[in-house]
């Protein structure tokens, strides 16, 4: 699956806001997902509770399967840096 790259813009407010929206969007998603699960959250619900249109989730995740790839990713990501693998030593007898 291609994944969306964010755009660019020259103004450092209008970034933010555009970060804070795709954060609004993605802790919807989980809320909601968690609540109904994946196949009865719908795209408007999404929207919805995260105060933005349709258009917006669409413009920003494509669907429901880029919002899932988000999620997984950060969760992966979360998880890879907040545990260190430490090999167990080896002790002989």
């Amino acid at each position: 699956m291609e994944k969306h790259t964010a755009r660019k813009y020259s103004s450092p407010l209008r970034e933010r806001q555009a970060s804070q929206t795709r954060v609004n969007i993605l802790e919807a998603a989980q809320r909601l997902f968690l609540e109904r699960g994946f196949a009865k959250t719908t795209i408007e619900a999404i929207a919805q509770e995260a105060n933005v249109s349709k258009q917006t989730v669409y413009a920003v995740f494509r669907s429901k399967n880029g919002i899932v790839a988000e999620l997984l990713d950060r969760a992966v990501h979360s998880t890879s840096t907040s545990v260190r693998w430490k090999p167990p030593t080896c002790t002989r007898p």
